[in-house]
């Protein structure tokens, strides 16, 4: 799934919304009139307009750099603006600003770089918590703190350094609950979305569906089709690789009726992927119907030998090859109707017996096999042979020729399974 795409100017909203005006410099005069108090006000207010105004024009040339992918020139435009937020001391439009930098060095493949730029972003925040503030400002710093927390989680995933990345989206998620009355996509959504990415990458999908869940509300409370549609997807792959097939298509089919994404082709790719993967599952389940009677017709001919042979020791490996061959039949029988349903997770403890046993059960036959063609060969070694009637060495034969084809039969399937 793609990342999320932050543009400065959408933080920067994130944070006028709240109605900050950035500190500008100004003398104060206590033996001014009114009159020019009044003026000194103006004068301030027409200040912070043009610096507000000079710092979006900016951000707003930075953000169309990014679309065009042209990092190295949106670096540029966003050094500019965080040069102008420092010169005003407005320290949380520099956060706001870090953050943007270090999603593009994030986008351009150059995580040092973005993880330098968000650590630069926490470090200021960390400074502003011991001041005085307003619960408004508290606010903002936390969102800043949350697309701040992300971001590195984000880039620590990169990286590959799944704890860091995992104590940085958790955190991210926390703060993101504190303070904050209405939803918000980067806010609330993006880092519960990238946390359940981490763990899906981890191969927690239950935990990562979870996190969907919730991601989900928040979508569907924003009203983000987008959104909505990116974790349906998601949870239907995890649900996919959870092996429950069927649910998955059911998240799947929701995420299409919510509209077409060209900007996000996973979401029109995940159900053909699906339907690779349950055409797989019927590939399988019709290779196991036609091992089932091979198998029978196995189990036929030893229980045979069992019964001719069994007063001889020698012949013990009759007995443990005709159990381990039932067992294998039962999980078949077990297994093909969950597959055939698309119920992995169902039929996967069946399949992994089946697994184990096939080796057991093939190296039963072989030893079985020889034993019956030194039977064949040497029949003077086995004095109970002489106490066998014609028939039943007559079938001793005809039974030493089935187990050849048989196990030749059963060794060229099993090899086509692994395939």
């Amino acid at each position: 799934m793609k990342s999320l795409h932050i543009l400065v100017a959408l933080a920067l909203t994130s944070i006028y919304l709240f109605g900050k005006v950035p500190k500008v410099i100004a003398k104060s005069n206590p033996q001014a009139n009114h009159s020019s108090s009044s003026q000194a006000k103006l004068l301030i207010t027409q200040a912070n307009f043009a610096y507000q105004s000079e710092l979006n024009s900016l951000v707003q040339a930075g953000d169309e750099k990014l679309n065009q992918k042209k990092f190295q020139e949106a670096i540029s435009i966003y050094q500019k603006a965080l040069q102008l937020a420092n010169q005003n001391q407005d320290q949380e439009s520099q956060v706001a600003v870090l953050v943007g930098i270090g999603r593009i060095y994030d986008q351009s493949g150059k995580y040092l770089d973005a993880e330098r730029s968000f650590n630069s972003g926490l470090q200021i925040l960390s400074q502003l918590a011991g001041e005085p503030a307003s619960v408004e400002k508290r606010v903002m710093q936390s969102r800043l703190r949350v697309l701040s927390l992300t971001g590195s989680g984000i880039v620590y995933t990169n990286l590959g350094n799944y704890d860091k990345a995992s104590k940085q989206l958790e955190l991210a998620v926390a703060i993101s609950n504190e303070g904050i009355n209405s939803p918000s996509l980067l806010v609330q959504f993006e880092p519960r979305f990238k946390l359940a990415e981490l763990y899906e990458k981890q191969n927690k999908y239950s935990e990562a569906i979870g996190v969907l869940q919730y991601c989900r509300i928040i979508a569907t409370q924003i009203g983000d089709r987008q959104a909505e549609a990116m974790t349906l997807t998601a949870i239907g792959n995890n649900l996919t690789k959870l092996g429950n097939l069927s649910v998955a298509k059911q998240y799947y089919d929701q995420a299409k009726t919510l509209g077409n994404f060209p900007q996000e082709p996973e979401i029109a790719n995940a159900p053909s992927r699906l339907e690779a993967v349950s055409g797989d599952l019927v590939g399988l389940t019709n290779l196991l119907d036609r091992f089932a009677p091979i198998l029978q017709k196995a189990s036929v001919s030893i229980r045979k030998i069992e019964r001719i042979l069994s007063i001889d020791p020698s012949f013990a490996i009759v007995g443990k090859a005709a159990n381990n061959l039932d067992q294998v039949i039962q999980n078949l029988a077990n297994a093909t109707p969950k597959l055939r349903s698309g119920d992995l997770i169902g039929a996967y403890p069946s399949l992994q017996k089946i697994n184990g046993g096939m080796s057991e059960m093939l190296q039963n036959l072989k030893e079985l096999q020889g034993l019956m063609e030194d039977v064949q060969q040497n029949p003077k070694k086995f004095p109970v042979l002489q106490r066998l009637s014609p028939q039943d060495l007559m079938d001793l034969n005809n039974i030493n020729v089935e187990m050849r084809d048989i196990t030749n039969s059963i060794g060229g399937k099993s090899k086509s399974k692994k395939n």
